[in-house]
């Protein structure tokens, strides 16, 4: 591919992003993703804006899936009170990997990551708009793409 990011995921913007399983083996987790943005002022962004790009591959390697927390679901009644219609379920070890591994075969919208180190560890907590958190940690993550495909959506929104 044209472009590579190696371990610096802090350098992507990640609200609308579509990620899809690739292929999961040998503790390494390969993703597609789509809607992924780039910030301006970064190395391979030659562009005076944040831009999207066309088409992502995002490789971890030597990942741990940590956990996965699904989030409560609230209802409300007829006279405005909430009730839990849903409790949080929190998933670990074998089985958040099972589960976010499901997630990732059909497909996953992410509201936002959270990056932060822990020593040499690099750790991510992404939120789903598909309604939970997973919490993943790994050695190296390779950003893979071709081309970028138009300005990021939120440069023309007002106060860009």
């Amino acid at each position: 591919m044209k472009y590579l990011s190696l371990n610096r995921p802090s350098d992507f913007e990640y609200h609308d992003a579509a990620l899809c399983l690739k292929n999961h083996e040998n503790h390494h987790l390969c993703v597609t993703a789509k809607y992924l943005n780039i910030h301006k002022n970064i190395q391979e962004n030659l562009y005076h804006y944040d831009m999207e790009i066309a088409s992502a591959e995002m490789t971890f390697e030597n990942i741990e899936i940590r956990s996965l927390k699904t989030m409560e679901l609230y209802c409300f009644r007829d006279d405005g009170s909430r009730y839990l219609e849903e409790p949080q379920i929190v998933y670990t070890g074998a089985k958040a990997e099972e589960e976010l591994i499901t997630a990732l075969k059909k497909g996953i919208c992410l509201d936002c990551i959270a990056v932060s180190k822990e020593g040499d560890i690099n750790v991510l907590e992404l939120t789903a708009l598909d309604g939970f958190v997973a919490e993943i940690c790994f050695e190296n993550v390779v950003i893979q793409w071709d081309e970028y495909c138009s300005k990021a959506w939120y440069e023309d929104t007002a106060g860009n």
